[in-house]
């Protein structure tokens, strides 16, 4: 068996999970929700190994997701916290500028230890006016 991604590294959603999609005829509707359902298991699996019931902030574009977020509380031992959309917000935005600056200077912006790649990289496209 394969040993679980720390990630969904750019590679492995290519290669296995979206053929899959693809080739199921459902609505988009019912492919959404069965992929935020997939997300929401993995994700609890985590946060009940390393959490248990403890408290877990949930932030970046994912806490805006009220059907992951429902998904995440029914499935998870722990307290799912939300904070303010303004942190969720700033706290995005500060990690997409680093990001950029990380590509901009050719550096690794993409970490294998977290995405499961086969290496690390700088991913992302400078673009200037």
């Amino acid at each position: 068996s394969a040993s679980p991604r720390p990630s969904l590294a750019r590679e492995w959603l290519e290669e296995s999970f979206l053929p899959v999609i693809k080739k199921n005829n459902s609505s988009v509707q019912e492919k959404i929700a069965t992929v935020t359902e997939h997300a929401a298991e993995q994700i609890s699996l985590v946060i009940n190994q390393k959490a248990g019931d403890g408290k877990v902030l949930v932030t970046g574009g994912g806490a805006k997701n009220s059907f992951l977020i429902e998904r995440l509380k029914a499935l998870s031992h722990a307290e799912i916290v939300i904070p303010e959309t303004e942190l969720i917000d700033f706290k995005e935005a500060l990690i997409f500028a680093l990001l950029g600056v990380l590509k901009f200077n050719d550096q690794t912006n993409v970490l294998r230890s977290v995405t499961g790649a086969s290496r690390d990289s700088s991913s992302g496209k400078i673009s200037l006016p």
